[in-house]
């Protein structure tokens, strides 16, 4: 039982989060970029180089952090089903 209510707070959570966010950043970056072009086409450029390169490690660390909070509530599971049943 409790893995289930942590994966709806998981679910609900995530998705309130990933809403707002993703809202906010991509507003924000489309101005910023939209901003730098007019006032510098070449420093909008190259200040928009790296952006690829943070995007990927972003993705990379995001695997990473997905994998330890999967391994993370399992342990919490098996933790509550241990101290349940004793």
């Amino acid at each position: 039982m409790a893995r289930i209510i942590g994966d709806v707070e998981v679910v609900g959570t995530g998705v309130g989060e990933v809403i707002v966010e993703t809202w906010d950043t991509l507003l924000f970056s489309l101005s910023l970029a939209v901003a730098t072009l007019v006032y510098s086409p070449t420093l909008a450029l190259l200040a928009l180089a790296p952006v690829p390169i943070a995007l990927s490690l972003a993705k990379a660390t995001g695997k990473a952090v997905a994998r330890r909070t999967v391994a993370a509530r399992q342990a919490n599971a098996a933790l509550t089903t241990f101290v349940q049943e004793a």
